[in-house]
C-alpha cells in the first residue's frame, strides 16, 4: 500500500521530465514488473498488460467501466484474451502512473505487487528440486521422500562422525545431528 501511494504522490508532484532527445523519461513505477506491466507510453495513450484480466471478461469490463468514469480519460479497451488494456487520456489532467495505481487499487492488486518478486532462477531451482523430490519419491514406491533422505543422510553422518572420531567430533559430527533436527520441524 505504501509503495502505491508513494508513486502517486509522486505523480501527481512531478511531471515526465523532458530529455534532450525530446523523448520522456517513465517512472520507475511505470517500469516495475508484476501484476501491471507497462507495455508502451506515448503522449496521451498507454498500455498496460493486467494479468489478472486474462481470461476474464468480468474483470476486463470492470476495469473498463470503472476507468472511463475519469473525466481525463477518453476511452479504455480491456482485452481478456490478451490481459492488454490501452487507455487515452488527457495527459495534461492526469498522469499514467496514477492510471496505474488506478487499475492496482481497483483489482486489490496491492499485496501481490507489493510482495517479493522471484527470479527465474529461483523458480527453475525449485521446480529442479520438485522433480528430484517426485523422481526419489516414486523410486522408493512412497517410502522416502527427498527430505527424509536428506534427514537420514544427516543423522547417518552425523553419528558415524561421533563414533570414528571418539567424541573429538566437535562440531562437525555434532553440526549434522543438529541440521537433522531442525530438518524434522519442516516435514
Amino acid at each position: 500500500m505504501h509503495l502505491i501511494i508513494g508513486a502517486a504522490l509522486s505523480a501527481l508532484a512531478s511531471k515526465h521530465m523532458a530529455r534532450k532527445d525530446g523523448h520522456t523519461t517513465v517512472s520507475p513505477l511505470l517500469r516495475t514488473r508484476g501484476p501491471v506491466e507497462t507495455l508502451h507510453l506515448l503522449k496521451g495513450r498507454v498500455r498496460f498488460r493486467v494479468r489478472a484480466v486474462i481470461g476474464s471478461n468480468e474483470k476486463a469490463g470492470f476495469v473498463q467501466e470503472n476507468l472511463i468514469k475519469l473525466p481525463p480519460v477518453r476511452s479504455v479497451n480491456a482485452n481478456p484474451v490478451t490481459g492488454s488494456v490501452l487507455i487515452l487520456f488527457d495527459e495534461g489532467e492526469i498522469s499514467a502512473e496514477l492510471l496505474f495505481t488506478a487499475i492496482i487499487r481497483l483489482l486489490g492488486l496491492e499485496r501481490e505487487l507489493e510482495s517479493a518478486p522471484r527470479g527465474v532462477l529461483v523458480k527453475e531451482a525449485e521446480s529442479a528440486g520438485q522433480s528430484l523430490n517426485r523422481a526419489l519419491f516414486d523410486s522408493t514406491n512412497g517410502i522416502v521422500d527427498l527430505r527424509s533422505a536428506m534427514l537420514l543422510l544427516l543423522l547417518f553422518a552425523g553419528v558415524r562422525k561421533l563414533i570414528l572420531d571418539r567424541g573429538n567430533a566437535f562440531p562437525p559430527g555434532f553440526t549434522m545431528l543438529f541440521w537433522a533436527a531442525t530438518l524434522t520441524h519442516f516435514i
